[in-house]
């Protein structure tokens, strides 16, 4: 049975090296092909901007390059935005096949700069980049931040806000245990997406198309939902250092179970915790720990 096999952030940097040939081999005995997701491309880019992290990072992107196609075109993974957008819409938004391809291209030169080259002509491009990702991570986390815990306690100026207030964590957490959270952030994507192709947004949205998404991407939304209750119950600040990465993740999560036309099912290989404990909860097929995975083909970690 054909596998499609998509590494995390963290799956690659810890990977080791000297592991990657046989990987790669082991792989194509086993009829797995991997693909990169964009995020954990663009995430590993943008710690180029950092000298600190930069060979770190330079490290990461070369044994993703080879590990999904390298020297030949690297095999990208269709993003979630793009995803929905195909799937509701039949149609793709302007300019992320585009977006798709000029990572690609930067990942090309990263790859083929030596490892002192401090890659000053690209760092505009890495600059930018950065300054994207910074823009998205404080807009993800403002609309968290009002959309649950000031819409709970308006008055709210910390994320614990909701935390130390009882009635409100209470009433927040019923919210989420009747599944009217979930049902809301699958009306946001399909808000989403119109906007995205410029189209007008259905009202009321259509019970359908919530169909649609409830049964393609239960895990993502569920991971969204298991974030705002660590928020509701723990005070989660997704803004803090530690925890901006969860934004991420939110978007890696739809690989999950997913089906590259022509390749195979999708697996997810993490060692993110969050990951694994939203899939237990909802029985969510294609996620492995990287020591699993590797010991399965026979590698050891």
């Amino acid at each position: 049975m054909p596998r499609v096999i998509v590494f995390d952030t963290n799956a690659y940097q810890h990977l080791p090296a000297g592991k990657l040939d046989e990987l790669v081999a082991t792989e194509r005995r086993d009829g797995i092909t991997a693909f990169a997701d964009t995020w954990v491309l663009g995430e590993l880019l943008v710690k180029l901007a950092d000298p600190d992290n930069r060979p770190h990072a330079r490290a990461a992107l070369k044994k993703l390059y080879y590990h999904c196609g390298g020297p030949e075109a690297p095999r990208l993974i269709i993003d979630c935005e793009d995803q929905i957008c195909r799937l509701l819409l039949g149609k793709s938004p302007d300019g992320y096949a585009a977006a798709r391809a000029s990572l690609g291209l930067l990942l090309e030169r990263v790859v083929r700069s030596g490892d002192d080259d401090p890659l000053s002509e690209l760092m505009g491009e890495i600059n930018d980049l950065a300054g994207h990702f910074q823009k998205v991570e404080t807009q993800r986390a403002e609309l968290m931040f009002n959309g649950v815990v000031r819409a709970a306690v308006p008055t709210a100026d910390s994320w614990d806000a909701l935390a130390r207030d009882a009635e409100k964590r209470t009433l927040v957490l019923g919210l989420l245990d009747r599944g009217e959270i979930f049902l809301a952030l699958i009306r946001s994507e399909i808000r989403r997406a119109h906007e995205a192709l410029g189209m007008a947004v259905p009202v009321p949205i259509p019970r359908a198309m919530e169909e649609v998404l409830i049964k393609a991407f239960p895990y993502p939304f569920h991971f969204e939902c298991e974030m705002i209750r660590r928020v509701v119950e723990r005070g989660w600040s997704v803004e803090a250092a530690g925890r901006r990465n969860a934004i991420w993740d939110a978007q890696i999560a739809f690989n999950a179970g997913q089906t590259v036309q022509g390749a195979g099912t999708v697996t997810l290989v993490t060692n993110e915790n969050l990951f694994h404990e939203v899939a237990v909860k909802i029985n969510q097929p294609g996620l492995e720990r990287p020591h699993d995975y590797l010991r399965a083909r026979g590698i050891a970690a």
